[in-house]
């Protein structure tokens, strides 16, 4: 039975330890066959951060800001599950989730699943300043 390295979430990180320990263990050692790399996260597709200022430029837009799950990681051992994560049973290491299939069982789990603006406790900041984190941010700041 193989074992599950568990990513969740598909941001800069949960792709960046999807990539590095499959290329870690994608040799041709027998231990190597051992492993399944299982990405989770509830959109199909990486939102490319860097280029969300392009949305507020004007011009047509294009979808230059998404770039496919799958055609990240084509090519690669790595498994994409498309669903939200419900939560973690970690007496029973399981990942329970919204979706199509049974609960994802792990033999290790990594938490990627992104982070909050911080505002740094700078008075009015949240209240008056825009955060670029999304299309609708940039939407609004256009």
């Amino acid at each position: 039975m193989k074992k599950n390295i568990v990513i969740l979430g598909a941001g800069f990180g949960g792709l960046r330890v999807a990539l590095d320990v499959e290329a870690n263990i994608s040799g041709s050692t027998p231990e190597a066959k051992e492993w399944r790399v299982i990405l989770v996260d509830r959109n199909p597709y990486h939102m490319y951060y860097p280029r969300l200022y392009e949305l507020i430029m004007p011009g047509e837009k294009k979808n230059v800001c998404t770039i496919d799950v799958r055609e990240i990681i084509r090519g690669k051992k790595i498994e994409f599950i498309q669903g939200e994560v419900q939560g973690i049973d970690c007496q029973e290491k399981i990942v329970k989730w919204r979706g199509e299939g049974e609960d994802i069982p792990y033999d290790y789990l990594v938490l990627a699943l992104g982070a909050d603006t911080d505002f740094f406790g700078i008075p009015g900041l949240q209240e008056y300043g825009c955060t670029l984190k999304s299309a609708n941010d940039a939407d609004m700041i256009r």
